[in-house]
């Protein structure tokens, strides 16, 4: 189907809506429908302005509340992700998650094991956006570990009398 051109903006689309809360009867673009919404300030997420700051940035309804988020989840004072959690439990779920996942491809059971262990001890520190990233290559660290020594106590004894040297990619 050949794009068409949003009735508002005159932008050419394949993808066109409507929105009544903007009062938007016809089908318009996808930038159109959005209507105001902008990146706020204090949440980070794409929503439609509620208010600006004293320095005229964006504020979603939630953070313009000046109320602190006090998450559900962990009950700290920190910056809202969600209604549910604020973005470092976000961010700690999406690490377990992404673990359980990982640790299925980890054959031997001893490695899968200390993997589990370690993820949830890299859980609970400051994550940043790229966590889950970096968990992939530690799982593949362990998953070369399992495939190398038998138990975790061969590793134990491999890394303390330096009888061999292991080398991972």
């Amino acid at each position: 189907e050949p794009p068409k051109t949003c009735s508002r903006c005159g932008r050419e689309s394949r993808h066109f809506s409507s929105n009544r809360a903007l009062g938007l009867m016809e089908r318009v673009c996808a930038v159109c429908a959005r209507g105001d919404c902008q990146t706020c300030r204090g949440c980070r997420k794409h929503r439609r302005v509620f208010a600006r700051d004293a320095n005229g940035h964006p504020l979603c309804r939630h953070c313009a509340s000046g109320q602190p988020f006090h998450c559900p989840s962990c009950g700290e004072e920190g910056r809202r992700h969600s209604a549910s959690e604020c973005e470092r439990c976000y961010r700690r779920r999406g690490v377990l998650e992404e673990a359980e996942f990982l640790a299925s491809q980890i054959a031997a059971p001893w490695a899968r094991s200390c993997f589990l262990e370690f993820a949830r001890d890299y859980a609970n520190q400051l994550l940043n956006g790229r966590a889950r990233v970096k968990l992939r290559r530690y799982a593949r660290f362990f998953a070369a570990v399992g495939e190398l020594c038998t138990s975790a106590g061969e590793l134990t004894s491999i890394a303390t009398t330096g009888e061999r040297t292991l080398y991972f990619d």
